[in-house]
């Protein structure tokens, strides 16, 4: 298992809530976050660690009150044959 960021889908969100496009290079700037580790982070694909502060960082700036909204446990097994 392994734990999954759920960046890409709060940034939909928030896009949808305030009906525009947010860059990463944006959330980037209010988070004090690199646009590659917000990147690195986002993907399915690729595996990162981080730090709480980031944790924090990315809470505040989605408006999360839980951590289950920003980050899931995910069987790396899910998709494989």
């Amino acid at each position: 298992m392994s734990i999954r960021f759920k960046l890409a889908e709060l940034r939909l969100e928030k896009e949808r809530q305030e009906r525009r496009t947010i860059p990463w290079k944006e959330v980037a700037e209010q988070t004090g976050i690199s646009v590659s580790v917000l990147s690195n982070l986002a993907s399915r694909t690729r595996r990162h660690s981080t730090n709480t502060r980031y944790v924090e960082q990315l809470m505040r700036y989605f408006g999360c009150r839980s951590f289950e909204e920003l980050m899931e446990m995910e069987d790396e097994r899910e998709g494989q044959s």
